[in-house]
């Protein structure tokens, strides 16, 4: 046999009945304790996770069904009726708090009837102001959007087709 194993062997027979169970008891709560934190911890904190990103995508799915709501039961303003639609969506993104240019801005078909515009890590709150203010003072309308979450707290990468009339 292993001479460390005889050892260990030697010296768990020289113990006291007592101060065995007492080494077998922590043990197995060490064993317990390890499981709970390798295991059950990393598992449980994963699952409070998704739960908060859903409670946030859930909330975000409101926010878009009502401005969606909103976008189809009202008529559209005259404001900005003699401007071109690039010109509106990018001067009210700087005057929203949207301060971060957009990754890119193209109109879209022919004429001046709608524009892609992709924006990246940009608050999710002041994207849907900004798209509220759009709507509500412009009439211009999201036709397409996907929206994902970006690292930060609140910050989202979107991409939007927005028209008007």
């Amino acid at each position: 046999m292993n001479p460390a194993f005889e050892r260990a062997s030697a010296w768990w027979s020289g113990l006291a009945e007592r101060e065995q169970l007492l080494l077998r008891a922590g043990g197995a709560l060490l064993v317990l304790a390890l499981l709970f934190l390798a295991v059950w911890e990393p598992l449980a904190k994963v699952r409070r996770q998704q739960q908060v990103e859903l409670t946030e995508a859930r909330a975000i799915a409101v926010r878009l069904e009502t401005l969606a709501a909103s976008a189809s039961g009202s008529t559209a303003p005259s404001l900005g009726a003699g401007q071109s639609l690039l010109a509106i969506v990018d001067q009210t993104r700087k005057a929203s708090a949207i301060t971060k240019p957009p990754t890119r801005l193209q109109p879209e078909g022919d004429g001046d009837t709608s524009v892609r515009i992709w924006l990246d890590d940009v608050p999710f709150d002041a994207l849907v102001r900004w798209l509220a203010e759009l709507q509500s003072r412009y009439g211009v309308r999201v036709a397409d959007a996907a929206i994902e979450r970006e690292s930060g707290p609140g910050l989202v990468n979107a991409r939007l087709t927005l028209t008007r009339g």
